[in-house]
């Protein structure tokens, strides 16, 4: 495909949770895309674990630890939209939230992407004088985490 734009990509959200995992599964959801977001930082990556013996004159040794995904979210701080909302009740009822960032439309057979259930960490305002208020939420993927999704062909 070559080279995209970061606003060719999609952030998709679902009033239904993430049941299975599986690329099938979560393509038969029902996603509403998320067009007010601005930014996304799909930050993908692994703890560091490290160890160090006498065997090896203390050098440290590093191994591959646990996932430790987030996703941070920059959109406009509008009480109307659906998605703003699902974020914000996500975090004030601490409850998961349906999400997936996928690189074209999610029903596109092809598409490729990010999809789980996120937990809402952090839902901090930025209020500057001469801007359009927003929210940075941030989340971590809680459940049913689709790290290599891809939109199945029909």
């Amino acid at each position: 495909m070559g080279k995209q734009l970061g606003r060719d990509f999609k952030v998709y959200y679902s009033a239904t949770l993430i049941t299975d995992a599986s690329d099938s599964a979560i393509s038969g959801m029902s996603w509403v895309e998320a067009p007010t977001t601005a930014d996304v930082n799909l930050d993908e990556q692994k703890a560091e674990i490290t160890y160090a013996t006498r065997e090896n004159d203390g050098e440290t040794q590093y191994f591959d630890g646990p996932f430790e995904d987030s996703i941070q979210l920059n959109l406009a701080k509008d009480k109307q939209d659906a998605f703003y909302q699902a974020l914000k009740r996500g975090y004030k009822d601490k409850t998961p939230v349906a999400l997936a960032v996928v690189d074209e439309d999610i029903d596109n057979p092809g598409a490729e992407g990010y999809a789980a259930n996120f937990t809402v960490l952090r839902f901090p305002s930025n209020l500057e004088l001469a801007s359009v208020a927003e929210v940075q939420v941030f989340v971590r993927p809680r459940s049913f985490i689709n790290r290599d999704y891809v939109t199945p062909a029909i």
